[in-house]
């Protein structure tokens, strides 16, 4: 029997200030976007701090959230150039980077810890009403529900505390 009146209802996922954090990355994979551009598709996982104190005061495990983001190589500027580089320094690999190579992403990227700033871009939750019109999703108090997806934001260096090989992760 698993007994559920001591848990707390989840409200997805908490949102989280602007800071620089300790991730580690899981996967590195060439995509290719909607746009036809080249993409870098990381997979994070936040390493450290293990817990934060939320706007309201309670405390939040950090450690072990995990998402995705990507480095869209559109040519309109120099930005993905510039993040693309931040992280081939804090991961130490080759400057010249291969996207179409899976064993370069793997050996350069995957199981390297570094220190980057990770931004929350809440997202309301949305329906299509009877009508056909897109409305936002309420909880049960009215209120909109609100899903947070995490970003990566600017890559600050190497942290090697939570770098593992790229064999031991799963």
């Amino acid at each position: 029997m698993i007994d559920t009146s001591n848990v707390s209802a989840s409200v997805g996922r908490p949102f989280l200030g602007k800071a620089v954090r300790s991730i580690r990355i899981i996967s590195a994979e060439k995509r290719v976007s909607s746009n036809k551009n080249d993409m870098l598709t990381l997979e994070l996982e936040i390493c450290a701090p293990d817990t934060e104190k939320a706007s309201d005061g309670s405390t939040i495990k950090v450690a072990g959230l995990s998402f995705r983001d990507q480095i869209t190589f559109h040519g309109k500027n120099n930005i993905p150039l510039e993040q693309l580089k931040a992280l081939v320094v804090a991961c130490k690999a080759s400057p010249k980077v291969d996207l179409d190579d899976a064993s370069f992403l793997k050996n350069s990227f995957v199981g390297k810890g570094i220190r980057a700033e990770v931004r929350t871009e809440p997202k309301p939750l949305t329906q299509v009403d009877d009508s056909g019109n897109v409305a936002p999703v309420l909880d049960d108090s009215g209120s909109p529900v609100v899903d947070n997806n995490y970003r990566l934001g600017r890559v600050i260096g190497s942290d090697d505390r939570y770098t593992i090989s790229a064999d031991a992760v799963q």
